[in-house]
């Protein structure tokens, strides 16, 4: 009786890894193109390094957003400072600190 749950349980952790697109996906392209172990590797590989890069240009991307937005509110941030706007106006409409909005005033006005 022991026996026939640890089975179960065995089975069903399978059941629960193959279940993920990717695995499921690299068992078709075996059964389809009938892959030897070194080219399903190979396969394997390729898939992940994929991923990989697919990972990293969304990493890019949104740290590129990040940056952007950054400037742009560096850059509101300097028309209200030219127009002699309080520090804390600029704070809510920018969302950048005191000490960011401080240093651009220094910078605007060297001494």
């Amino acid at each position: 009786m022991a026996l026939f749950f640890f089975r179960v349980e065995r089975d069903a952790g399978a059941a629960i890894y193959h279940q993920r697109s990717f695995v499921l996906e690299a068992y078709s392209a075996i059964e389809q193109f009938n892959l030897t172990e070194a080219e399903y590797d190979a396969y394997l590989r390729s898939r992940l390094a994929q991923e990989a890069d697919d990972l990293m240009m969304s990493r890019t991307i949104s740290e590129n957003i990040e940056k952007g937005e950054k400037l742009n509110a560096q850059k509101t941030a300097r028309k209200m400072i030219k127009k002699q706007m309080d520090i804390e106006t600029i704070v809510d409409f920018t969302g950048l600190s005191h000490a960011e909005i401080e240093a651009l005033i220094k910078e605007e006005k060297p001494e």
